[in-house]
């Protein structure tokens, strides 16, 4: 998985409104994961349903996301969607019915519970006094946007660690939005893409912080970012390090 991860990265860098590929790559990295939605994985998911609506692996994803923050009725209506597309005999709709008679059960023994839920689309973000656990890698970043930056508030905004050398895959990362900037927060490795593939798994990282205004995970013309590298793992200083998105990527 991660060999596919990176092919798929390198092909969406080259053109990154590719849907099916930003699909596969979800898929990949949710596979990579044990088979859990982690952040990106949802990030993804979003833009390829931005992208294509009717892309059946993000609708698949889409729906596992759902369920298992317990918003059955999201689940069952993205997987319908995804059977719809397919039609009833297709194999993978054939398992997704199976899912979607679990969300109908879940969703009349709980129909409170799952109105409650955590709505599906919710960002994610994590400050530096959050809680970790003890003796977890941990970088510390402060980010901020330069004078000159165009921006709209609601535009996205990427913060992550990648190694410094090798594979460009973020192993921590972060989404929020432009208006919430300036912001200090902690990336750890319970915000990594997948198990084994965290902060600990390099001893140089680079630090990056990107504004996206059309929300892509890939880096594309017209974005503004900071790099800042090579950190070292094991000599990170106790204050935050300063990212002032200030560059446009040409």
């Amino acid at each position: 998985y991660p060999r596919a991860i990176t092919q798929f990265q390198a092909v969406l860098e080259r053109d990154p409104e590719l849907s099916q590929i930003m699909a596969e790559m979800a898929q990949a990295v949710f596979l990579q994961a044990n088979n859990r939605v982690v952040p990106i994985v949802q990030t993804l998911v979003d833009r390829t349903l931005q992208l294509d609506p009717k892309n059946t692996i993000a609708l698949g994803l889409a729906g596992i996301s759902a369920f298992h923050q317990q918003q059955y009725q999201q689940a069952i209506d993205f997987w319908q969607q995804a059977v719809a597309i397919q039609g009833a005999n297709n194999p993978n709709a054939i398992a997704l019915q199976s899912g979607i008679e679990a969300a109908k059960q879940r969703l009349a023994s709980a129909p409170e519970a799952a109105a409650q839920a955590t709505p599906l689309a919710q960002e994610r973000t994590q400050s530096a006094t959050d809680s970790s656990t003890e003796g977890e890698s941990k970088v510390v970043v402060t980010v901020s946007l330069a004078d000159q930056v165009d921006f709209s508030p609601e535009d996205t905004v990427f913060i992550y660690a990648r190694a410094w050398q090798g594979a460009r895959m973020p192993l921590s990362i972060a989404r929020i939005k432009a208006s919430q900037l300036p912001l200090t927060l902690a990336l750890t490795n319970e915000m990594s893409m997948a198990p084994g593939m965290n902060l600990g798994s390099a001893q140089e990282l680079e630090l990056v912080a990107r504004l996206s205004q059309g929300g892509d995970p890939v880096p594309k013309s017209g974005d503004w970012q900071v790099t800042l590298g090579p950190v070292m793992l094991t000599d990170l200083v106790s204050s935050p390090y300063s990212l002032v998105i200030a560059d446009r990527i040409p």
